[in-house]
């Protein structure tokens, strides 16, 4: 007869605990899967973050340049846009032809992988300019008071302004309407030293700065804009390479000595010992007593190009020294240069080196 033994070894434990191996090998599984997918979506949103970084700061470049245009780097809401700027094409009638690339790299955290995408546009880029007729262009005349000082039309030509300029032929030493010079001739030097242009309205004609632009919708896009503005003292004294564009709204005296391109609306008023290099435009006349120096080019009474009267002639009394200079007018101009996107030319697969 068989027996059944009571005591032997089961297989429930075994296979529950085999069981329960399987389970978790499947949990562990399930959540390295899961774990992976995730770090492929993350990955992708950060390339969809460089690409959108890319193109925000490309645009923004774009929106904010003026001057030569220069490598730079934008800090953006969630990241950066590293932006380098590589000429294609030399400049031909002041225009030249430039790829801006941007690369976009999202701000990450902890150990996650990096991201970055390139975007480029081709752009060009336009010198500013500025066409000048002698040192001291009037539209409502001029008066010099005594023999002392200069009104030079001879380029000065000053390098240290600018790296690779090229000293142009002589202006006149001042341009007035016919017949409105008034005073002391022997301080104005120049081809021709007095240049007449006819009456104030046809000289008005000639001068080729579109005022009302200007001074009604900020063509020339002022650094400052005063008031609100305060004047830029600090920035003068600390950097000779600061040249902005400064927007004075009426009258007005020169705060400091400085640099640039200043545009006064109304009438300004000179003191002993003003100086300025670059370009100087005024809506009104000009009154410039004792000694001083101006180098680059000065036009006055722009006003009468969008139909405004300008009473009185501007004066230049005492030692006053009115210098041409192409150097400095190209280099104040310069910060007025554009970059302006080419239509049909963004790509994201230039070559990079």
């Amino acid at each position: 007869m068989m027996r059944f033994d009571a005591k032997r070894d089961g297989f429930a434990i075994p296979m529950a605990i085999l069981l329960i191996g399987i389970i978790t090998a499947g949990v562990v599984g399930a959540f390295a899967r899961v774990e992976s997918e995730q770090a492929v979506v993350d990955d992708r949103h950060r390339e969809t973050d460089a690409y959108a970084l890319a193109e925000a700061g490309l645009n923004q470049y774009f929106s904010m340049r003026r001057g030569l245009p220069r490598d730079t780097t934008l800090t953006l809401p969630g990241g950066e846009a590293e932006i380098h700027v590589e000429l294609v094409r030399e400049e031909v009638d002041k225009a030249a032809l430039y790829a801006v690339r941007s690369t976009g790299r999202p701000f990450v955290s902890g150990r996650a992988a990096p991201a970055s995408h390139d975007i480029v546009q081709l752009a060009w880029f336009r010198r500013g300019d500025m066409q000048v007729h002698s040192a001291w262009t009037s539209i409502s005349g001029l008066l010099k008071n005594g023999n002392a000082g200069a009104l030079s039309g001879y380029d000065k030509c000053g390098t240290e302004f600018m790296t690779g300029c090229v000293c142009q032929p002589a202006k006149a030493g001042v341009a007035v309407p016919t017949g409105e010079y008034d005073g002391k001739t022997k301080p104005v030097e120049g081809d021709p030293p007095i240049l007449e242009m006819g009456t104030r309205e046809q000289m008005a004609d000639q001068i080729n700065i579109d005022w009302d632009a200007i001074v009604n919708h900020d063509a020339l896009s002022a650094d400052y804009r005063i008031p609100p503005d305060a004047w830029p003292y600090a920035e003068f004294a600390d950097d000779t390479s600061f040249w902005p564009t400064i927007y004075i709204e009426g009258n007005t005296s020169l705060p400091s000595n400085g640099r640039g391109t200043l545009i006064v609306r109304g009438d300004l008023t000179l003191g002993g010992g003003d100086e300025w290099t670059g370009i100087v435009l005024v809506g009104g006349k000009i009154t410039d007593n004792g000694q001083g120096h101006i180098r680059g080019a000065v036009v006055s009474g722009l006003n009468i190009k969008i139909g405004e009267k300008v009473d009185a002639s501007s004066r230049a009394n005492g030692t006053k020294t009115y210098d041409y200079d192409s150097c400095a007018v190209t280099r104040a101009a310069t910060e007025q240069s554009t970059l302006r996107p080419m239509r049909n030319t963004w790509m994201d697969n230039w070559a990079a080196y």
